[in-house]
């Protein structure tokens, strides 16, 4: 991604410089003015310049993330939920994957995250559903540290199990736990874990507890 907007920044900049040496020479008479020139080789590459510029901007953006997120993150693991191919620029015919992932924050809740791998990373095509990552997490936002293949950890099976619903994923409601009377968010239809205790709580299609949990 940052050589496709490196590259339309440059190509941007290089028809302008040319666009604005011809403006020079209409101007002191070396060459006849001619609108399809000035259209082509002044007016079109700004459109280049401003694109370029927006996603080199984003782009950076992004890496200065992931780089606080490495350097400040805590270390955790996770377990890949789906993935998906997602929209961008396609590297070698193939496009960036997008992995879903869940796991445990610090406060104990599932919550979920989207990793995007580019077609150009080593993990490209080598993740697959159901893997444990090890992951740095900071504020929801997650980087890939390394795979961990199908190692188990406390909790794995549950981060894995498509009734149990996340910690802001969809529409939820704030029930109290039936064990501590804590709230808990969970999604009508799923469940999902008391944060304050641990018990699981879950919900009829109608938003109801269901009292054989």
């Amino acid at each position: 991604m940052l050589m496709f907007s490196i590259l339309f920044l440059g190509i941007g900049l290089l028809f302008e410089f040319i666009g604005i040496g011809m403006c020079v020479a209409m101007a002191t008479g070396g060459m006849d003015f001619n609108w399809l020139v000035v259209a082509c080789f002044v007016l079109m590459p700004i459109i280049f310049i401003v694109i370029g510029a927006i996603s080199l901007s984003k782009d950076l953006k992004e890496r200065s993330a992931k780089r606080n997120v490495a350097k400040n993150g805590r270390t955790t693991y996770a377990k890949v939920f789906d993935i998906r191919t997602t929209a961008g620029v396609e590297i070698n015919g193939m496009m960036p994957e997008g992995i879903h992932i869940r796991y445990f924050d610090a406060q104990g809740r599932i919550n979920n995250d989207m990793i995007k791998i580019e077609a150009d990373d080593s993990h490209y095509g080598t993740i697959s559903i159901g893997e444990t990552l090890e992951i740095k997490e900071l504020d929801g936002k997650c980087i890939l540290v390394r795979e961990l293949e199908n190692l188990p950890f406390e909790g794995s099976d549950v981060l894995i199990d498509p009734t149990i619903s996340a910690y802001g994923e969809g529409a939820t409601n704030g029930v109290n736990c039936p064990s501590c009377g804590g709230l808990v968010n969970v999604a009508p239809g799923c469940a999902a874990f008391c944060s304050h205790c641990g018990f699981k709580v879950r919900l009829d299609a109608e938003g109801k507890i269901v009292n054989d949990i």
